[in-house]
């Protein structure tokens, strides 16, 4: 079974709505969970049992100093190895988008996620381009393409593709050695 933390949050709630609607075998998990969702609270350590899942979609730990973000995210990779997660998919940042200034504790993740023994993919998507102004790129020309929530959500690993309504970068996966993916 698949578990998507973060499941109150828009990128995560929409994940599982389109898990749902291809009768994927979902679950979400939160620190305040809907009646269909497990309690998951990544500062009471005692919450996080991933008993039965096979795929841990882990959204970011919410706001917080990067140091709390990063015990959070060490806690829940930590219950994975636990309870025998076999591949853990973690949502990040654009390549673009080390200039932010919630950057270091996702790249910090990356790389705990990479060293964690476990399966991973790393999902390189336009997560927080809601919160840019419109054309505020990076590029010289000042072009951007961001991605929406929905799309976000539409180009999970278990789409094969993303639909026509969605945007797409000229950025591909990267597979590595150790079975992990890094892609858009």
């Amino acid at each position: 079974m698949i578990m998507v933390t973060g499941a109150q949050g828009q990128l995560a709630s929409r994940t599982l709505q389109e898990l749902a609607a291809r009768g994927t075998p979902a679950l979400g998990g939160s620190r305040t969970p809907a009646a269909v969702q497990r309690r998951l609270d990544f500062d009471d350590r005692a919450s996080l049992d991933l008993t039965g899942v096979s795929t841990l979609v882990l959204v970011s730990a919410g706001y917080a100093e990067d140091d709390r973000v990063l015990a959070r995210h060490r806690a829940v990779l930590g219950a994975a190895l636990r309870d025998g997660v076999g591949h853990v998919v973690y949502t990040s940042l654009t390549g673009a988008g080390d200039h932010l200034g919630f950057a270091l504790a996702h790249r910090a993740t990356e790389r705990l996620v990479r060293d964690s023994g476990l399966t991973w993919t790393i999902l390189r998507n336009g997560l927080y381009a809601e919160r840019s102004p419109r054309g505020s790129g990076t590029g010289s020309s000042g072009a951007s393409a961001p991605t929406s929530y929905g799309c976000s959500a539409d180009r999970s690993p278990w789409r094969r593709r993303p639909p026509p309504r969605c945007g797409r970068s000229g950025r591909r996966s990267v597979r590595n050695p150790r079975g992990g993916t890094v892609g858009p």
